[in-house]
């Protein structure tokens, strides 16, 4: 089994379906009270369950993306919005659950 991480802006669409995961972050940089957030992407070339632990003095939060069906992502009308599919419907990564602390990878 080969699994494939990578760690980018929490602002970046990551669809299940896409051939390769977005390229890593090499770097995050906040000002003292700030707030971010980061996504850990995972994708396994077979079935499994991945565990994830945060081991970090600073407080956090997870959560899990799930992909939602859209009818209609943009309006017919929008422009320069090529980062949700040109507007096709389809399933998008948009819920956002309370990470239980292991996922399925299918």
């Amino acid at each position: 089994m080969m699994l494939q991480t990578t760690l980018c802006s929490s602002l970046q669409k990551v669809f299940s379906d896409q051939k390769t995961l977005p390229a890593s972050q090499e770097a995050l940089s906040l000002f003292s009270g700030e707030r971010t957030g980061v996504q850990l992407c995972l994708r396994s070339d077979a079935a499994a369950e991945a565990r994830v632990e945060i081991a970090s003095p600073l407080p956090c939060r997870l959560y899990a993306v799930s992909e939602i069906y859209s009818s209609l992502p943009i309006y017919p009308d929008a422009k320069n919005c090529t980062v949700l599919r040109d507007g096709k419907p389809g399933f998008y990564p948009d819920l956002l659950t309370p990470f239980t602390g292991s996922i399925q990878l299918e």
